[in-house]
């Protein structure tokens, strides 16, 4: 008689994040944010990024990867752009 139990690991349930500790976040280096699907497979979901205050004097680039079920987060390489924003300045150029 097998138990199957024995040898399966539960799924993995992701820890409690304080998001007040989180957020507001200052963007002066790179930064990862891992968000976990609530529910596999039941609809697609669509990041939101709001909120968010930029100085206009200064190149802005911002890019979204999102990584695959099977991937682990680490797996930089093997994330899927998702997206991305750039705000040029335009101050250096002359017309």
């Amino acid at each position: 008689m097998s138990i199957n139990r024995l040898r399966s690991k539960p799924p993995q349930r992701a820890a409690a994040v304080n998001i007040q500790d989180l957020f507001p976040l200052k963007l002066r280096k790179t930064t990862r944010v891992l968000v976990v699907k609530p529910t596999v497979g039941k609809a697609d979901e669509v990041p939101v990024l709001e909120n968010i205050v930029t100085d206009n004097r200064k190149l802005i680039k911002l890019d979204v990867f999102v990584n695959d079920e099977d991937d682990k987060p680490e797996e930089v390489d093997r994330a899927e752009y998702a997206g991305g924003f750039t705000q040029d300045t335009n101050g250096g150029y002359k017309l």
